[in-house]
């Protein structure tokens, strides 16, 4: 291998944080993701657009030392901290295999000292010139010169976005791979790059990170998400929580943006190029148009994308409708697995795309239910209602962005046909978005100030389902609604419009009520039959004891590892494009 030129990733501009030290605890190693300290190792050969780089002064190319079988401790720290404190160890297979999807072993560059060689990737990470060399001649690890755009590989694992201004192909992530991972041909870890348009509160959010964090062990995996609207709550933190390795891409968002469209697709191809996963699995129609899309001209072997809305009928606009349909029937034909998450939306894709049933796949939600079931249901009931004023009120709940689709309008109208006394019922909506404002105006206009609870978003969700009575859900359109998996598992009585993916978690109405979509009159009737504190217990007990194994997030993991095992065995070995 010496005399390999390596190939330059730019690893400048990093949002820098210590590697998880707690991987090498469980028997697992730590690859660089993407690019980075193994791609310069592996000697990639020089292309036309490296000789370009070097041309305009902006690449040095460097010789990997003949180390075979070496080990790299690699460390990006935050700031100017202690270098050791940062240190972690990556341990790469050593040789270099061929040109697959992931990322090849290789021998690195390392210091037989942690400490020095961790203060000199620290030094060099700084930008600081190496000894007896002039600014912009770093020094490597090993005291070689390391190229200005061959940083060594090492960025946050627990999270933060890393979004440069340079682009996508600047970042990196350590990702910590099991022992047990499953292995492509040439022997290297699965990686997984999963997209998402944004990690808004809400369903497709929760599966995403719930789902990428259960995956790690098998599947190594980086979430991709582009940013949050204006009004809406940001759900990175919890992803950071989770361990999950996240990459932002401003550009991805949810609206229509032809000159953001195209810079996302084009961050997105070159984060697939760079780093050649064996699977891109896209969430949400944006993310799954540019994705796929993305992934497909990488050269990408497995390509998936999972539906969250029933978005054929009722969601958009009929113009806006029938474009989209367009661009899926399209998609489909570089699409290799659909996933629905209801039975319902199985068959509406199949449908509208012309698809065989054995392309599209039904994988529910998964949720993690027990932080709800571990709670102090008596405690959290009286904090909630205590708060709220609700004292012997019937509280009725509702979950979820403010949003037009969500129709919290006709839940405001309902209440307006209720009749004043007992029992007297106060509507609690735990939220936020752009209709708050419009719907502060319908409630005073209705003469429902004072039992109307505007609470925004919250994060004590135990709180607000076990101090409810009742959870209402009112959407015009719906996937499969996280509010009343949670509520029906903390025993709630729920009432909901039957619309999308609904009843199939209602079980057509077994599990709870369920009202005809925009009729006020029919959820105003609902609502007083579960006034009666009995037939609330009734459907409390059924749809608690049925929802937990359903909507579980170990059953989500191994439904999707299941798949993703499928998929690979059907395509070993496929190459990326060079």
């Amino acid at each position: 291998m010496a005399g390999a030129r390596p190939r330059p990733i730019a690893q400048r501009d990093l949002h820098r944080r210590p590697a998880d030290r707690g991987a090498r605890a469980h028997g697992a190693a730590v690859v660089p993701f993407p690019g980075g300290a193994a791609e310069v190792a592996a000697g990639r050969r020089r292309t036309r657009a490296d000789l370009r780089s070097r041309r305009r002064g902006r690449a040095r190319f460097a010789r990997a030392p003949d180390q075979p079988g070496a080990e790299h401790a690699a460390g990006l720290l935050p700031g100017r901290r202690s270098a050791e404190k940062g240190l972690a160890d990556a341990r790469l297979a050593g040789g270099r295999g061929p040109r697959q999807p992931g990322l090849g072993g290789g021998a690195v560059w390392r210091d037989e000292n942690p400490a020095r060689h961790a203060e000199a990737v620290a030094r060099d990470t700084r930008g600081r010139p190496g000894p007896g060399r002039a600014a912009g001649h770093r020094a490597g690890p090993t005291g070689s010169r390391l190229p200005r755009r061959h940083r060594a590989a090492a960025v946050h694992h627990q999270g933060d976005p890393c979004a440069s201004p340079d682009g996508v192909a600047r970042q990196g992530c350590l990702i910590a791979v099991s022992r047990d991972a499953p292995a492509a041909r040439s022997g290297e870890p699965v990686l997984v790059v999963r997209i998402i348009a944004r990690l808004n509160v809400g369903g497709p959010a929760w599966h995403v990170v719930l789902l990428s964090a259960g995956t790690q062990a098998r599947y190594p995996t980086l979430l991709v998400a582009g940013s949050v609207q204006r009004g809406e709550a940001d759900m990175s933190g919890f992803a950071r929580e989770r361990g999950v390795a996240f990459l932002s891409i401003p550009e991805l968002g949810r609206t229509l943006h032809p000159l953001n469209d195209v810079v996302a697709l084009w961050k997105l191809w070159r984060l697939c190029r760079t780093a050649r996963p064996h699977i891109v699995h896209t969430h949400t129609a944006k993310a799954g148009t540019l994705g796929r899309l993305a992934a497909w001209l990488a050269g990408v072997p497995v390509r998936v994308h999972t539906f969250h809305g029933h978005v054929f009928h009722g969601y958009f606009g009929r113009l806006k409708t029938l474009f989209f349909i367009t661009v899926e029937r399209a998609l489909a034909r570089i699409t290799t697995k659909f996933v629905a998450i209801s039975p319902r939306q199985a068959k509406d894709v199949a449908r509208y795309l012309g698809l065989p049933p054995d392309r599209v796949g039904v994988i529910p939600l998964g949720l993690d239910l027990d932080r709800l079931l571990k709670a102090d249901a008596e405690l959290e009931r009286r904090r909630f209602r205590d708060e709220i004023g609700a004292r012997s009120d019937v509280v009725v709940t509702m979950v979820g962005r403010l949003t037009a689709i969500k129709n919290h309008a006709l839940a405001l109208r309902a209440f307006a046909r209720l009749p004043h006394g007992s029992p007297r019922f106060l509507l609690a909506l735990v939220g936020g978005g752009e209709e708050e404002g419009r719907l502060r105006e319908l409630a005073s206009r209705l003469g429902l100030a004072e039992r109307v609870r505007f609470l925004g978003w919250r994060r004590d969700l135990a709180a607000v389902y076990y101090g409810s009575d009742i959870v209402a859900l009112t959407s015009d359109n719906e996937g499969t609604p996280v509010c009343l998996i949670e509520a029906l598992a903390c025993g709630r009585a729920v009432v909901a419009t039957n619309v999308g993916g609904v009843a199939d978690v209602l079980e057509e109405g077994r599990l709870g009520l369920l009202v005809p979509p925009r009729d006020e009159a029919a959820l105003a009737r609902a609502l007083l039959t579960l006034a009666d504190g009995s037939a609330r217990e009734r459907f409390g007990t059924t749809g608690s004891t049925a929802i937990g194994e359903r909507y579980g997030v170990q059953r989500l993991v191994r439904d999707v590892e299941r798949l993703y095992d499928e998929l690979l065995a059907q395509r070993p070995g496929r190459r990326v494009a060079a």
